[in-house]
């Protein structure tokens, strides 16, 4: 909270769904306003704003799951950064917190090979000089994970910079990035995208269902089962869509022509 990092953004992965918890109840407490953006109970963009010597100063918190989806680990080895270090979840305890001797055993640690656990119990007793301290390897791993976290965010944005001539920073989530390239890289000059709100939004939005194609049979004899990938690009490039200019209405589809164009909902 100091003038040098005005309207900075804060990464933290995962921040809208595990941090943010503890963060907020922090922030709270500060003579301060924030305005969170919420969407489905997930939180997109949290916006604090303070008062330091008369002035006001604004911090962007950020959650860096919903802009590079993936787990730091494989984005530390994916980006080629400093790679995530493995810790015992296990054992997190705060009775450990003192505990100082063997590295824990492999069955304290989650999710990892016994390879990653051979090389980590490698530098530690009887292998070196080493004693596995609980405080000081927890800091180790959580300082490692914040370094890690911000190289690859680093090379991410300057990845997306020199192809695109986008900045990350000003989009939230890997679906607004997207949005952002394709609006000032591929779309054309003379199509707009029109703003839709209210009724129209909701019917349009009700008209686009997916996952509604699967079919449960108990038994069967002979069966070839066949699925379908990537149908929704396929037909957003090959077929013709609906878009530009919105309009409502309420009428007999036969008055549109032989083959009506549009999205309708219809009594049958």
């Amino acid at each position: 909270m100091k003038p040098c990092y005005k309207d900075n953004v804060v990464y933290l992965h995962n921040f809208s769904y595990f941090d943010a918890v503890f963060l907020i109840k922090i922030l709270s407490s500060f003579n301060a306003k924030f305005y969170p953006i919420i969407r489905n109970n997930c939180i997109i963009d949290f916006k604090f704003k303070f008062k330091y010597s008369n002035k006001f100063i604004t911090l962007y918190f950020r959650d860096s799951y919903l802009l590079i989806p993936s787990s730091v680990s494989n984005l530390s080895r994916a980006f080629k950064v400093l790679k995530k270090d493995i810790f015992p979840y296990k054992i997190l305890k705060p009775k450990n917190i003192n505990y100082t001797g063997n590295v824990p055993l492999f069955e304290e640690f989650d999710s990892i090979s016994l390879e990653d656990y051979n090389n980590y119990v490698n530098n530690y007793k009887p292998h070196t000089e080493k004693e596995w301290n609980f405080k000081n390897e927890l800091i180790d791993y959580c300082e490692k994970d914040v370094i890690s976290l911000f190289q690859v965010i680093d090379k991410f944005r300057k990845l997306i910079f020199d192809l695109f001539r986008v900045d990350v920073l000003r989009f939230p989530t890997i679906s607004s990035l997207a949005f952002g390239i394709f609006r000032s890289n591929f779309l054309l000059k003379d199509i707009k995208i029109p703003l839709i709100f209210n009724e129209i939004y909701k019917d349009i939005k009700n008209s686009y269902t997916g996952g509604s194609v699967d079919v449960f049979k108990p038994y069967g004899e002979n069966i070839k089962g066949y699925d379908v990938n990537s149908l929704y690009s396929y037909v957003m490039k090959f077929c013709k869509m609906p878009v530009a200019t919105v309009k409502y209405f309420t009428a007999d589809i036969s008055l549109f022509g032989e083959i009506p164009y549009g999205i309708f909902e219809v009594e049958v």
